[in-house]
Parts: C-alpha cells; structure tokens; sequence
C-alpha cells in the first residue's frame, strides 16, 4: 500500500468513525428524554451532572 491509500482508507474509516459517534449521541439524548430531562441536572457548560 502506499501512503496514499493508506491516509485514504484512515480517512474513511474517521468519517464513519464521526458518524458512528454522531448516531450514539442521539440515542444518549433519546435515552435522556425517556428518563426525564427535567430529573437530569445540567452544569454550566450543558453536560450532565449527576
């Protein structure tokens, strides 16, 4: 492989990585809003505080 095959397939596999992680949050926020939103307490900077 050359370097250039080997930084494309890195690319691809980056891109799916982000939509892989892009799917996951979505379903932490349908999960929050299955709990209940108004029971989760958030700080500052939006992030859940428990």
């Amino acid at each position: 492989m050359t370097d250039k095959e080997i930084i494309e397939g890195l690319t691809l596999q980056v891109e799916q990585l982000a939509e892989d992680v892009r799917g996951l949050t979505y379903t932490v926020q349908d999960l929050v809003a299955v709990i209940g939103a108004e029971s989760v307490l958030h700080d500052e900077f939006g992030l859940i505080r428990y």
